[in-house]
């Protein structure tokens, strides 16, 4: 009875921000450790469904950082990063693409299994175009995008459908990149115009102290977050996270969330 009334607390508390948010786009990026704990990644999912069946807009964009390293190395493939972003080489690029689209087909089940509509967006549909990424130099087949299809992509939004969205495309040279997913969420959020662009991660978000859950940043200015990348503060894979919110944001995205998934 208590975890009914508990429930029916929530939802209340809900009410406003419901009404708020009603028939606004969020773009929402989840990955990394998350996808891995199923109970975790269930309940992800299921929110992102209560979402669309309140009448607010979701679009998910996925990584799969922990799936494509674990495929790497059964083929002999050693994973390397710089400043949070994978290197990627012809072989490399292939597994890449074939970890995501199985997990893109799978969040897509798992949508529908709790009575969402959903369809994926992978390298095959032909609606992600890209560039070479030379932010770091030359990663290999590591791209950024240049344009999404947002007329289909649109579409599916207005037909209550949320698109999930892997994070690789093709080149103008017919050659598949891998593009970092926080890179590619960000990049979605401002061509649609979202209301909220929000990045789920496995820790609590930007912290002085990565040790100190008590020296959480909840606001961060742009000059700021600059300021604790060159610092070595903000490091890793909270580089292109933190690029990614600073960037959504500058291009008229009304919010931009990184929250502990």
């Amino acid at each position: 009875m208590k975890r009914v009334i508990k429930k029916a607390d929530i939802l209340i508390e809900a009410i406003p921000y419901i009404k708020k948010f009603r028939g606004k786009t969020f773009v929402i990026k989840y990955g990394g450790s998350l996808m891995s704990d199923r109970k975790i990644a269930n309940g992800i999912l299921e929110d992102v469904v209560f979402l669309s069946l309140v009448g607010i807009k979701p679009v998910l964009v996925h990584g799969g950082g922990n799936e494509i390293s674990l495929m790497m190395k059964k083929r002999g493939l050693r994973p390397k990063f710089v400043h949070g972003h994978r290197v990627t080489d012809e072989n490399a690029v292939k597994v890449v693409d074939r970890a995501l689209s199985k997990l893109n087909r799978d969040i897509v089940q798992k949508i529908r299994s709790v009575h969402g509509r959903a369809l994926g967006i992978k390298s095959c549909d032909h609606i992600i175009r890209t560039v070479k990424d030379l932010t770091y130099g030359d990663l290999g087949f590591v791209g950024k995008i240049s344009s999404i299809n947002k007329h289909l992509v649109e579409k599916f939004i207005e037909e209550g459908i949320i698109a999930v969205v892997a994070p690789i495309g093709y080149g103008k040279d017919s050659k598949l990149y891998n593009i970092n997913a926080d890179s590619a969420a960000s990049y979605i959020a401002k061509d649609l115009r979202a209301e909220k662009f929000i990045l789920l991660t496995d820790v609590c978000g930007v912290m002085i102290d990565q040790k100190d859950r008590g020296s959480l940043i909840s606001t961060l200015p742009f000059k700021k977050a600059k300021s604790l990348i060159e610092k070595k503060v903000i490091s890793a894979g909270m580089i292109p996270k933190v690029n990614a919110c600073i960037q959504a944001v500058r291009c008229n995205v009304a919010k931009a969330h990184i929250v502990d998934g």
